[in-house]
């Protein structure tokens, strides 16, 4: 069985996945988006459901690619307002193939591995609009954190380590996306998966030293 590790300054716990040899060293983090730029390497990709403009002409709400700002494969979809939207992202390592599926509609894109990270980030811009993404699945191993935040100017990124990702992976989750008023546009709420192999690890994140001596 795959060992996961949950990366975090607030807690560390070690759980025992079966009698023999095999368990998870699960950590929770959550980062700023100045340590997720700087930790993430070139190989990065990028799977989005942002609120766009709603099924308008002139934009898209899911999208894939090597970055959200010029991605590879774009799609139309309606967000609901307060109602849980399914997502799965899949690497396929025989194929080389990402696939980022939202209700009916797949993307895919072809990447370049490896990957040992992923790193789900939450974004709200607007008052009166929040973005959850919960209720993760990394390969049949529960994901215990999620990531929340709500606007105005909210972001929030939970980081996900220690699986031979590279080999393929299936990341299923949930994301509810909320706003009263005005109905928010483009990225101003938005979810973001990005699985990347690790540039660097902040050291002032002490909680992760701990986290990597356990599990070498």
């Amino acid at each position: 069985m795959r060992s996961l590790m949950i990366s975090s300054f607030l807690v560390l716990t070690i759980i025992v996945l079966s009698t023999g040899d095999s368990f998870a060293i699960i950590t929770t983090e959550h980062l700023t988006d100045q340590e997720l730029v700087a930790m993430m390497t070139e190989n990065a990709f990028c799977s989005e459901g942002r609120i766009g403009d709603q099924l308008g002409a002139a934009t898209f709400e899911l999208d894939i690619g090597s970055e959200h700002s010029n991605p590879a494969q774009t799609a139309q979809f309606e967000w609901p307002n307060g109602t849980p939207v399914a997502f799965t992202l899949s690497y396929d390592s025989q194929t080389n193939s990402a696939s980022f599926t939202v209700g009916s509609t797949t993307l895919v894109f072809t990447p370049v591995p490896p990957f040992t990270e992923i790193f789900v980030r939450a974004r709200a811009v607007n008052e009166g609009s929040s973005m959850l993404v919960y209720d993760l699945v990394l390969d049949g191993e529960p994901v215990p954190d999620s990531a929340s935040t709500e606007g105005p100017g909210g972001a929030d990124t939970v980081w996900i380590s220690g699986g031979e990702l590279s080999d393929g992976f299936t990341l299923t989750g949930m994301s509810l996306m909320t706003w009263s008023g005005e109905i928010p546009t483009q990225s101003r709420l938005a979810y973001q998966v990005k699985p990347s192999a690790l540039g660097f690890v902040p050291v002032e994140r002490s909680s992760w030293g701990r986290a990597k001596s356990l599990s070498d």
